[in-house]
């Protein structure tokens, strides 16, 4: 394994044709469960008291294991991957791996081998899972193999505790652990409870759900009585929840397309959402959860930003980023109608980064001066593309002389 760096291309490439080979040469996965039971009885067998021809087959059966053992841990390994000369077996490298893990769990022994040998396959593989740009088909080939890995008793257990085996995993005080909540199982769990939902057009349906409840109240400030009532709290009941999972959901396939994902259509429903939570006054019973679902909205928005084009200098291409485009919805939702104002220049004001200087208590380090000015010419160069609207916008908004749209102004113009 530490040198497979060293070999040539064509030695590589033909270790990712031979790893794709292995599967049906040996046949089905009871053929090699055999295989491995017989490793673990001859490894326990004294050598004299075999026969030649058994000692020959114990050989050939070391032999495969080991290799087997060998090809699994190249093949897993990230970085090994990424030395691949052509771009196409970087993707192979990982994707044999994979299948070869999903293929080898399924003996609890060869499982038991790997332990013996300090290997986790586990992490191995969520750790690939955890790559940035990491394609979803591949994710999905992940989580198959996890799947087959958990199969087994002593996997659940390893998998679960690792080598320790003496948590305080039956009192609460295991969960406020860091190490047990980033623990495999429970990150597994966040992940595949988000991929079925997705699957399932979760997002769409979700979208429906928050677009009927904006359409049924279209000027919610006049509905501010109603959300004094039960009524509200049970509109929150819906609302939260929905937005909480569609934050997760748009996290997880813009983590995955990257630069790809394209779809803004659900963009218009968090802006007419926030509009809603605004309109619910401090003597509601539900007006905290009106807040937390607002900030949620923010988050939500956020995570468009997240993709970011390395021609991120050209000016045609800062005009197709995710991430011009989201800041072009909120100013033209903003300036859509004279209920819109408001909740308009808010959530635009709360997108945007501190002013400078950033007022502190103590010192900030170089690290987050930089970050800080890093984020602020970012979100320069993304606003750019719009400032023909924006000073149209604040042309516009400026001759109002509303106490709220004053001051949602005033804040909007302090953060640009």
């Amino acid at each position: 394994m530490s040198s497979f760096d060293k070999l040539n291309t064509e030695i590589k490439e033909e270790f990712i044709h031979l790893c794709e080979r292995l599967i049906n040469t040996i046949g089905s996965t009871s053929v090699f469960c055999d295989i491995a039971k017989l490793y673990v009885d001859t490894k326990s067998m004294i050598p004299q008291n075999l026969s030649q021809e058994d000692k020959e087959l114990a050989e050939q059966v070391h032999y495969i294991i080991e290799t087997i053992m060998d090809w699994l841990k190249i093949s897993l390994n990230y970085e090994l991957a990424n030395i691949q000369d052509q771009p196409a077996y970087k993707i192979r490298h990982i994707k044999c791996g994979v299948r070869l893990a999903s293929w080898c769990c399924t003996s609890i022994e060869f499982v038991k081998l790997l332990w013996q040998n300090n290997y986790n396959v586990h992490k191995e593989l969520l750790n690939l899972y955890e790559q940035e740009f990491m394609a979803l088909s591949i994710k999905l080939m992940i989580l198959k193999a996890l799947d087959t890995y958990l199969q087994h008793k002593f996997a659940i257990e390893k998998f679960l505790l690792g080598n320790s085996t003496n948590l305080p995993k039956e009192n609460g005080y295991y969960d406020t652990l860091p190490v047990s909540a980033m623990n495999g199982y429970k990150i597994l769990v966040q992940y595949m409870n988000r991929e079925p939902l997705f699957s399932l057009e979760g997002m769409s349906i979700l979208s429906r759900l928050l677009q009927k409840i904006c359409d049924h109240f279209d000027q919610p400030s006049l509905h501010s009585s109603l959300f004094v009532s039960n009524q509200g709290s049970q509109i929150l009941s819906m609302i939260d929840p929905a937005i909480c999972l569609l934050k997760q959901m748009l996290a997880y396939v813009i983590q995955c397309q990257n630069v790809n994902f394209k779809d803004l259509t659900t963009i218009p429903i968090f802006l007419h959402t926030y509009n809603l939570l605004t309109c619910f006054p401090l003597t509601a019973p539900g007006y905290f959860l009106a807040q937390k679902a607002r900030t949620n909205i923010i988050e939500a928005l956020l995570v468009y930003t997240q993709p970011v084009s390395e021609e991120v200098n050209e000016k045609d291409t800062l005009t197709k980023t995710l991430w011009t485009q989201m800041c072009g919805e909120v100013i033209k939702y903003a300036m859509s109608s004279p209920h819109t104002f408001i909740s308009g220049l808010l959530i635009f004001s709360e997108l945007l980064p501190l002013p400078l200087p950033v007022q502190t208590r103590d010192d900030l380090s170089k690290e987050e001066i930089s970050w800080t000015i890093n984020l602020r010419k970012l979100w320069s160069a993304h606003l750019h593309p719009h400032s023909a609207v924006i000073q149209e916008m604040i042309a516009d908004v400026a001759a109002n002389s509303a106490i709220m749209i004053a001051r949602g102004f005033w804040i909007t113009c302090t953060m640009l």
